[in-house]
């Protein structure tokens, strides 16, 4: 009989724990505000946005004919329309009938309400998601301020009486005949350099407006896949940095999309400034486990603190 009561006493420990192990609540990280939680949300979902929006890009590459499907289904394709237009003052409607996808004039609205502002018809080609094909279309109808594009851009149609590609392929620099301004020389100047293509010349501009302007030449080699030797094209003067980050106002995302900052380390930044109301210098991530002497040099030139 005692041996039952005994079976039967570890047979409820047993049934008791698995029950408790199954329906208990994860723990929280307590270290996390509710700020920081909603901030690392947000980030986690603008994420996810991004991803929709390259597969959403990914499927539009592909024309009409290769989804027969679609004209089962009464399908029918966009009427694109061209027209002068300046990107600065367009709405989505605009866009959409210039034959934007709905995710790229919401990137254009996004970039614009954010205070940016187009100068040039080349630069409307940075857009995130425009296909050059669709940039060669627009630019002859690029109006900034209402100033034609045309220099900016030159069709095909009307450099005939020129070489074959010599608008797609610009005549190359020969070596040690010029140095550029590595913050102010844009795509069409890079890929006159030996071994720049646009692609190449586009990382380096993105680099660029995602640092805020480089301090260094020697900050080319944080690029991957440039030429080696590509330094001795360029030259930089001191104190051109064009946009710091203030950590002490920045959100969580804006503090991961600095190349020179990780999660961890805009964690510790969101922490300090939640138990200490804000940072004065750099000095006061010295004793960070997660930011090294090297870290915040590099860093100094590019932040802020108001």
């Amino acid at each position: 009989m005692r041996g039952l009561l005994a079976w039967g006493v570890l047979l409820l420990v047993i049934v008791g724990s698995a029950y408790y192990y199954f329906t208990r609540k994860p723990a929280t990280d307590a270290s996390l505000s509710q700020r920081e939680a909603a901030a690392l949300d947000s980030f986690s979902q603008a994420i996810a946005a991004d991803t929709l929006a390259q597969r959403e890009a990914w499927e539009n590459r592909f024309s009409h004919k290769d989804y027969p499907y679609k004209k089962r289904r009464g399908y029918s394709p966009r009427v694109v329309e061209t027209f002068p237009f300046d990107p600065n003052h367009c709405d989505s409607v605009t866009f959409l009938r210039l034959g934007l996808r709905p995710w790229q004039a919401h990137n254009a609205l996004k970039y614009r309400r954010n205070g940016g502002k187009w100068r040039s018809a080349e630069h409307f080609s940075r857009l995130y998601g425009l296909s050059a094909e669709d940039y060669q279309r627009l630019a002859p109808y690029i109006r900034i301020d209402g100033k034609s594009s045309q220099t900016a851009y030159q069709p095909a149609s009307s450099a005939a009486s020129e070489s074959a590609g010599a608008s797609s392929y610009p005549e190359k620099y020969k070596p040690g005949s010029v140095t550029l301004n590595l913050n102010e020389c844009d795509t069409t100047e890079l890929r006159r350099i030996p071994e720049i293509g646009p692609y190449r010349a586009s990382q380096i501009v993105k680099y660029r407006e995602a640092l805020g302007g480089f301090v260094s030449v020697s900050q080319l080699s944080e690029i991957k896949g440039l030429p080696a030797g590509i330094e001795k094209w360029f030259t930089v003067d001191a104190g051109e940095v064009q946009e710091q980050l203030d950590l002490n106002k920045a959100t969580f995302q804006a503090l991961m999309r600095h190349p020179y900052i990780n999660y961890e380390q805009a964690r510790e930044i969101m922490n300090f400034r939640r138990r200490y109301g804000g940072l004065t210098s750099l000095s006061d991530l010295r004793l960070s486990p997660y930011f090294t002497a090297s870290d915040l040099s590099r860093l100094e030139p590019y932040v802020v603190f108001e």
